[in-house]
């Protein structure tokens, strides 16, 4: 079934951004667009695969605009694209390119097409903009998939512990939440993350600032690995409410 099927046919303005793009055939692109009011769907992008077409590099992923687009009786096409912001800064970097891409790829893979996720949108925006300005990617890949998990309401609570409820300084988390030291005592500490004092802290701190302060903050490469982590199983928490 055409994942734009749900919208009838006819013309369409709407914002959003590029999340994946594909060549089809010899001249054109498929595109994964996420929109505001439609959530996820798929577009086609005629000749944008041509090198000299106006559409090439504006359906490209990372591209924010309103897109313009027709629904035929059999799929979605992209007739126009006003560009507001191409992050095209990130593009010069590596690391940002690959983290920018990747929060794509956990919007791709954890939201259900046909399905509005309007407070998802900006909060991705915001991400893709301290990737922009130097923000740790591991710290701004931990904060953003928080955050779209407690949207969900299925992130975990970093303060308390979910056996006891008493506040925890440090413990194990888990999907299932975050167990003190008292409560988990000396058990097998497979399938979680064991936090230090300062660990569990420096992870309240990466979603609790607020996004000023987020955008100016210092993390240390050391730090990496930890979020690393954190952010594993938050995909996995992400994955399971799908």
């Amino acid at each position: 079934m055409d994942p734009s099927s749900f919208l009838p046919q006819g013309h369409y303005r709407q914002m959003g951004v590029v999340l994946n793009s594909r060549v089809s055939g010899e001249r054109g692109k498929n595109v994964f667009l996420f929109l505001r009011e439609y959530g996820p769907l798929w577009a086609t992008v005629p000749g944008a695969a041509a090198g000299k077409s106006r559409l090439s590099g504006v359906s490209e992923p990372l591209v924010w605009g309103y897109f313009t687009l027709y629904r035929s009786p059999r799929r979605m096409y992209v007739k126009e694209v006003e560009v507001q912001e191409d992050f095209w800064a990130l593009r010069r970097s590596g690391a940002k390119l690959s983290m920018a891409l990747s929060l794509c790829r956990h919007v791709s893979r954890f939201s259900l097409p046909e399905h509005p996720q309007d407070e998802l949108l900006p909060l991705l925006y915001w991400s893709m903009k301290a990737l922009e300005g130097g923000t740790d990617p591991h710290a701004t890949e931990f904060r953003f998939l928080f955050r779209w998990g407690s949207l969900l309401g299925v992130s975990p609570q970093l303060d308390r512990c979910a056996s006891c409820g008493k506040r925890a300084e440090e413990g194990l988390l888990t999907a299932e939440g975050l167990t003190c030291a008292a409560c988990f005592g000396n058990g097998p500490r497979q399938g979680g993350l064991s936090l230090e004092e300062m660990e569990l802290n420096r992870l309240r701190k990466a979603v609790m600032l607020s996004g000023k302060d987020f955008r100016t903050e210092l993390f240390g490469t050391d730090e990496d690995r930890l979020f690393r982590r954190a952010s594993a199983l938050l995909a996995r928490i992400l994955e399971g409410s799908v």
